[in-house]
C-alpha cells in the first residue's frame, strides 16, 4: 500500500514521467515485485572540475522499463518429517514442499522440522533398525492410519428380514463401498469360519468381526453389524443408530463373533513414545 501511494506522487514530484502505466500495475500487484528501469536518453557526463553543473533536461527525465511487475513464486522449502504424513513421506525423509504448507500446517503442528544435521543424525539410527527389521516398517505411508480407521468403524451389513441369505465376501464389499473403502479383491478379505446365515430376528444388531488385509501386510479387524430391513414400515424392526460410532460393548453374533480386537473403541490411536520417535533438537535461528 505504501508503494502504491508514495511512488506515483514521488516521480510526479520529481517532474520524471514514466512510460507504462505504473498506477495500473501497482494497484493490480498484491504481492512485493521490483521494477527495472532505464534511461531512455543517456545522460552526458558532468564536468567535475566546473563549478557549476548543467540542470537536467525534461527529456533525460523519461524512463522505460525494463522488466518488473511479474509475481515471482517463492521457492519451495526442505523440511524433516517427524511423522508419517500421508501425500508426503514417512517419518525421517526429507521432501521439498510449499512454503505455505510447511508454516501453516507441518511446523505449526509438530509434523516437521527445518532441516539440520542433527535431526538427520537422529533418524539415522532409526533407519538402519528399519533396514535389518523390515517386518516391522509400514507398508505405506498411509496403511497405519488406514488401520486405525477401519478398526474404529462399524460396518452395517444391511439385509432381508424375509428371503434367506448367507453373508459372502462380496455383500462385503459392498457394504464396504458404502463407507468409502474399496477393496481390490475377495482375497482381502477373512470372514469367520462359522457360516453366518439367516434371516433371524434375534440377529438384528449383533456383530461380528472380520480382518481386512492392507498391501498384503497390514491386518485391520472390522466390526459388522447386521441389519434386517423390509420393505414393509409396519414389519420393520427398531432402526439402529447410526451416528455413534463403533459401540463400546458389542453383543456378538455368537460365541467368539467377535474378536478382542473390537471389543474396546480405539477411536484415538497410540501415542508414541519417546522410545519410537527420536529426539530432533529444536531449529534456531544463527546469528552472522
Amino acid at each position: 500500500m505504501l508503494a502504491r501511494k508514495v511512488l506515483p506522487e514521488l516521480l510526479e514530484c520529481c517532474g520524471w514521467s514514466v512510460r507504462w502505466n505504473y498506477r495500473r500495475r501497482l494497484s493490480q500487484t498484491a504481492t512485493r515485485s521490483t521494477w527495472v528501469l532505464k534511461r531512455e536518453h543517456q545522460m552526458p557526463l558532468s564536468n567535475l572540475t566546473g563549478r557549476s553543473h548543467k540542470a537536467i533536461r525534461e527529456y533525460e527525465k523519461v524512463y522505460l522499463e525494463v522488466s518488473g511487475g511479474e509475481e515471482q513464486k517463492p521457492p519451495p522449502i526442505d523440511v524433516l518429517l517427524l511423522k508419517d504424513v500421508p501425500g508426503h513421506g514417512r517419518a525421517g525423509d526429507v521432501v521439498s514442499v510449499k512454503r505455505n504448507i510447511a508454516r501453516m500446517f507441518l511446523l505449526p503442528e509438530g509434523k516437521a522440522t527445518y532441516v539440520t544435521a542433527e535431526g538427520l543424525t537422529a533418524f539415522a539410527t532409526k533407519k538402519e533398525f528399519e533396514r535389518a527389521h523390515p517386518e516391522l516398517q509400514s507398508s505405506s505411508s498411509t496403511a497405519p492410519t488406514a488401520v486405525i480407521f477401519l478398526e474404529n468403524m462399524c460396518l452395517d451389513m444391511p439385509m432381508n428380514m424375509h428371503n434367506p441369505w448367507t453373508i459372502e465376501r462380496w455383500q462385503v464389499r459392498n457394504a464396504l463401498r458404502k463407507q468409502g473403502v474399496w477393496c481390490p479383491g475377495d482375497h482381502v478379505l477373512e470372514l469367520p469360519a462359522q457360516a453366518i446365515s439367516g434371516p433371524n430376528p434375534d440377529q438384528h444388531g449383533k456383530c461380528f468381526s472380520i480382518f481386512l488385509t492392507i498391501n498384503n501386510k497390514e491386518r485391520a479387524c472390522v466390526l459388522c453389524r447386521i441389519n434386517l430391513q423390509c420393505k414393509d414400515p409396519a414389519e420393520a424392526l427398531p432402526p439402529l443408530p447410526t451416528d455413534e460410532g463403533k459401540p463400546i460393548n458389542p453383543v456378538p453374533l455368537f460365541p467368539g463373533a467377535v474378536f478382542p480386537e473390537n471389543k474396546a473403541p480405539t477411536r484415538f490411536p497410540k501415542k508414541k513414545t519417546l522410545n519410537d520417535v527420536p529426539y530432533v533438537p529444536p531449529y534456531r535461528m544463527k546469528d552472522f
